[in-house]
């Protein structure tokens, strides 16, 4: 996640004004929160499972939430 905010500070410059305030407003969010991530990737965990149980057509969203549970760490 700190790598996530260092990036949005250095893409900021090219930001126009609405997108600088949109990644202001979200990066409240991105601010490492153990107990809240751990949270999180016990729900985003379970929701993958239920995928993988449905087989295939539940494929595209087992891989998107692989990926980001990756990202969560």
């Amino acid at each position: 996640m700190a790598d996530l905010t260092r990036l949005l500070g250095e893409l900021r410059p090219v930001l126009s004004p609405d997108q600088a305030r949109t990644v202001d407003d979200a990066l409240p969010a991105l601010t490492p929160d153990r107990a809240a991530l751990r949270e999180r990737g016990m729900i985003l965990a379970s929701v993958s499972q239920i995928a993988a149980i449905v087989g295939e057509v539940g494929r595209p969203v087992m891989e998107a939430l692989g990926r980001l549970l990756a990202l969560l760490g």
